[in-house]
C-alpha cells in the first residue's frame, strides 16, 4: 500500500511554480501525493492533476494573525487528515508549518517542514505591532514542533535563527541550497553587451530593495544615457512601504526606468538583460528570482544578506554590495558598465554555479531521503 503524503501550500500557483518538480519525484518515488492550497486557480490544479497529484482546497488566511480565522485552519485541517489519514505531512510557507503541526497533534501522522525564509519575521521591528506578531510567531512555532519532525531550512542563518529563539532544540533539521531550479527548463544564453541592461524582478517594497535600484538608475543615467533599468513585479498597493505607481509613471515618463508591471514570461525578459539586480534586505530563503537569473547565466548584482549571499562567489559570478548601500550598488552597476566583458564571464560563471549547487534535483534528492528518515 502507498504511503500518502499531504503538501500544504498558502497559494496554490506556488505548488506549480516553485514545487512541481518535487511534487513529480515523490509521485515518481511510489507516494499518493494530495496537495493543498487556499485557493482554486484552475491552472494549478490541471497541471497537478495531470502528474497524478490529487488537490484540495482548505480554510485559511494568508497573511496576519486572527484566532478564530486560524482556529478554522486548524480545525479544516484535522478534518481533512481524519478523512485522508496520510503517514507524512509537508508544508511550507509560515502558516502551513504552524497550522499543519497544530493539526496533527495527538495523530501518528509525521511532519518534515520547510523554512522557505523568514519574511518580516527575521527583520528589525517598527513598531510595537511588529514586535507582539514576532512573539506569538516565536510561541507557535515552539509549540508546532515535535522532538520526531524533521525541519529544513534554506540556509545556515535561519538555522542560527531558530536556535536563537529557543524553536530549534531537539529537532533534527536539514538545509536545501535553496528550493532549487529546474535547469532543463530555465536554459542559459549569451546576454548582448552592446547595450547595458539591468533588471529587478521582485515586489516593489523597501525590504525588495527597488527604491535602492531607482535610486541609482536616476545618478547612473547622466553618466551612462545608454544603459536601461528595467523592473518587473506588481504594485503592491496600499502597502506604506511600496513604491506608489505615481512614483513609477513619473520615473518612466523621465525615460529612467522601463516598469514592465507583472508579467507571465519573466524569464524571457531577464535573457533579454544583461545584469540581474535584487539589493534585498528581506529575510530571504534562497530568492527565486535569483536562482532563475542564474540558472539563465547573468551576472548578479545582490546584498551579502540573509539568503542572498548564498548565491554569489567574489570575482566569479558578480558582487555583493552591504544592505542598504546605494554607493556600493553605483559602484557594483558602474563597474559592469565599464568592463562589459566581465558580464559574459560572470554569466557564463553563473550558470555553472547553479548547476553544481542549486539544481533542484539536488535539492529533491535532500528532500526525498529526509521524508524516508521520519
Amino acid at each position: 500500500m502507498k504511503k500518502k503524503i499531504i503538501v500544504i501550500s498558502s497559494l496554490t500557483m506556488s505548488l506549480v511554480n516553485f514545487r512541481l518538480d518535487l511534487l513529480r519525484n515523490l509521485v515518481e518515488d511510489g507516494y499518493d501525493v494530495l496537495a493543498l492550497g487556499p485557493d482554486t486557480d484552475e491552472r494549478s490544479i490541471e497541471i497537478l492533476k495531470n502528474i497524478d497529484v490529487r488537490f484540495r482546497t482548505f480554510v485559511l488566511e494568508r497573511t496576519g494573525f486572527n484566532p478564530i480565522r486560524d482556529i478554522k485552519t486548524i480545525r479544516h485541517l484535522k478534518r481533512i487528515y481524519k478523512e485522508e489519514k496520510p503517514n507524512f505531512i509537508l508544508p511550507y510557507t509560515v502558516k502551513p508549518v504552524i497550522y499543519g503541526n497544530f493539526a496533527k497533534i495527538g495523530t501518528q501522522i509525521k511532519s518534515l517542514n520547510w523554512i522557505t525564509g523568514l519574511g518580516f519575521y527575521g527583520l528589525e521591528s517598527r513598531n510595537w505591532k511588529d514586535r507582539i506578531s514576532k512573539i506569538i510567531m516565536t510561541y507557535l512555532y515552539r509549540l508546532s514542533f515535535s522532538k520526531n519532525d524533521i525541519i529544513v531550512f534554506q540556509n545556515n542563518d535561519d538555522v542560527e535563527f531558530f536556535k536563537e529563539k529557543g524553536i530549534l532544540k531537539q529537532n533534527r533539521y536539514r538545509i536545501t541550497p535553496g528550493s532549487g531550479i529546474n535547469l532543463e527548463k530555465f536554459t542559459s544564453s549569451v546576454p548582448d553587451t552592446s547595450l547595458v541592461k539591468f533588471i529587478f524582478v521582485g515586489r516593489l517594497i523597501e525590504a525588495k530593495g527597488i527604491r535602492l535600484f531607482i535610486r541609482a538608475a536616476e545618478i547612473l543615467k547622466d553618466q551612462f544615457p545608454d544603459v536601461e533599468f528595467i523592473v518587473i513585479g506588481g504594485l503592491d498597493e496600499g502597502n506604506p512601504n511600496a513604491i506608489q505607481k505615481e512614483e513609477i509613471d513619473i520615473l518612466m515618463q523621465k525615460g529612467i526606468v522601463a516598469y514592465l508591471g507583472h508579467v507571465d514570461n519573466v524569464i524571457e525578459h531577464v535573457r533579454d538583460s544583461s545584469v540581474f539586480v535584487l539589493p534585498s534586505m528581506y529575510r530571504e530563503g534562497v530568492p527565486r528570482s535569483i536562482l532563475e537569473a542564474l540558472s539563465s547565466g547573468r551576472a548578479i548584482i545582490t546584498t551579502d544578506n540573509v539568503g542572498c549571499r548564498e548565491t554569489v562567489l567574489k570575482d566569479y559570478n558578480g558582487v555583493l554590495i552591504p544592505r542598504n548601500s546605494i554607493e556600493d550598488l553605483i559602484s557594483a552597476m558602474t563597474f559592469f558598465c565599464n568592463n562589459r566583458n566581465k558580464i559574459i564571464e560572470y554569466g557564463e560563471n553563473s550558470r555553472k554555479l547553479a548547476e553544481d549547487k542549486f539544481d533542484v534535483s539536488i535539492v529533491n534528492r535532500i528532500m526525498l531521503n529526509s521524508l524516508k528518515a521520519l
